[in-house]
């Protein structure tokens, strides 16, 4: 896949979005952006998806769904305040992109 394919997928997390008002970063794998104006937050893996994926700095809005882009279908997830957001990653989900896999959560930033 090239760059350019990647952003038609992905592009929402780069393009009019900023930087989380806390950290930007979980570790070394995984950045966050924000949409400009709403409460939209992508957290970026820039390493593939192991079947479960937790991000501690998102807390998503009761009832809504979480998905990867590029995957059609929501996620399941769950959220508790000792370990943050923990979602289920299907093998097929993580095979449809390459550089790196955005999850897009409507939600709230933990800080």
């Amino acid at each position: 896949m090239a760059m350019g394919d990647w952003l038609d997928i992905n592009g929402e997390a780069i393009y009019e979005t900023e930087r989380l008002k806390s950290e930007y970063k979980q570790g070394e794998s995984i950045r966050f952006t924000k949409k400009k104006g709403e409460p939209t937050y992508y957290g970026i893996l820039l390493e593939a998806p192991q079947a479960k994926v937790n991000f501690t700095r998102l807390k998503p809005e009761e009832g809504s769904d979480v998905y990867l882009l590029g995957y059609g279908q929501p996620l399941d997830w769950n959220y508790d305040e000792a370990n943050g957001l923990s979602i289920s990653v299907p093998s097929q989900a993580a095979t449809n992109v390459d550089f790196a896999w955005v999850f897009k959560i409507d939600g709230e930033e933990i800080m």
